[in-house]
């Protein structure tokens, strides 16, 4: 059931992604370039460290995080 939940959570995160990709594509949204890389900079850390640590399931939804 954990395996159902990490999936869940998985798909849920990069489908939130879509209304603000839209958003940008159509010009009502202008996103921060600053924070794009400081976000990224960021998830992209946790995601390493945890697959550095064993940690595949946990790392997967960093790294979904960190593509969105």
């Amino acid at each position: 059931m954990p395996n159902a939940w990490l999936t869940l959570s998985v798909l849920l995160s990069i489908v939130s992604v879509i209304p603000y990709a839209r958003d940008i594509l159509q010009g009502r949204s202008k996103p921060n370039i600053a924070s794009w890389i400081v976000w990224t900079a960021i998830t992209g850390v946790a995601t390493v460290v945890q697959f550095g640590a064993g940690e595949t399931t946990s790392a997967i939804v960093t790294l979904a995080a960190t593509f969105e």
